[in-house]
């Protein structure tokens, strides 16, 4: 590339500094408040669902199904509680990077 083709300094300072004022302009991501919001929302689900299975079990126990589904419904719950685990701390990972 002949050199009266590349861009002059000038021209690469003012992209420069509209780079900085871009990424400045970026909203800020308050860490805590989101980890708030989201220990609250994992707290409400678990706390839903574990009633949720507590009726599930009591049903399935009245209309007689072997003793194995309040087990199986009881490992739903456990699953689902690792997994609001596993999802808070990936996303707890995103968050430091910021």
């Amino acid at each position: 590339m002949p050199i009266q083709q590349l861009p002059k300094i000038t021209e690469l300072k003012d992209i420069s500094e509209r780079l900085v004022e871009a990424i400045a302009d970026q909203p800020k991501v308050d860490v805590n408040e989101v980890r708030k919001f989201l220990q609250k929302a994992r707290q409400k689900d678990v706390e839903q669902l574990g009633r949720q299975v507590v009726t599930l079990k009591n049903f399935v126990k009245k209309m007689g199904v072997p003793s194995q589904a309040a087990k199986e419904l009881d490992e739903l719950r456990m699953d689902i509680e690792d997994r609001w685990a596993v999802a808070l701390e990936s996303i707890d990972g995103m968050l430091e990077e910021r």
